[in-house]
């Protein structure tokens, strides 16, 4: 859990977009143009993919969601009947951006390095990440931004203002940043 001390003053952006399913591929990759290097994190029912973002774009259409991301944004998409939504979030200045605190936080995926890939007990085969590792027992983690709302005013002369600014949920959006490889991030 990061301390008060590692939260700081941040304006996320959040950009909202639907489009047909059938137009995922022309509406991402005129997000994505300009955007490398980057990471593809695809779900469909059959697989997972993650791999360096490939130019062009593979065919997205068996996915129902997914994200591609660097540490100045990431793009997101879900199925939704035959709709796309897109979000991009970024901290981009903006009008519309919100006045927030970030901090950056591992996040450890299965497996330790194994030779050529990472390798966990409790699943039958080697998970495959896109990132090398030379030392054993490294593990692959996603380095993640979090936001939650900024700190409220405690000299509210509103007693209901202060209340409804306490009300908050704690985190107001995530994207991811990086992947990485350690033993301890």
């Amino acid at each position: 859990m990061p301390t008060p001390d590692q939260w700081t003053h941040a304006h996320l952006s959040i950009e909202h977009d639907t489009c047909p399913w059938g137009h995922l591929q022309a509406a991402l990759s005129a997000w994505t143009d300009g955007l490398s290097p980057s990471l593809l994190l695809s779900q469909s029912y059959l697989e997972l993919q993650f791999l360096p973002l490939p130019t062009p774009l593979p065919n997205l259409a068996a996915t129902f969601s997914g994200r591609i991301f660097n540490p100045k944004l990431e793009i997101r998409w879900e199925r939704s009947g035959d709709r796309a939504l897109l979000w991009r979030l970024s901290e981009t200045p903006s009008s519309s951006a919100i006045s927030c605190e970030s901090c950056d936080r591992p996040y450890y995926l299965w497996g330790e390095q194994d030779g050529a890939a990472f390798s966990e007990g409790r699943i039958p085969h080697p998970l495959h990440y896109p990132i090398q590792s030379t030392a054993k027992h490294d593990r692959a983690f996603i380095r993640v931004r979090e936001y939650r709302p900024a700190k409220p005013n405690p000299f509210k002369s509103n007693l209901e203002e202060l209340m409804d600014q306490l009300n908050q949920p704690r985190l107001l959006a995530h994207r991811f940043l990086s992947l990485e490889v350690g033993q301890d991030a």
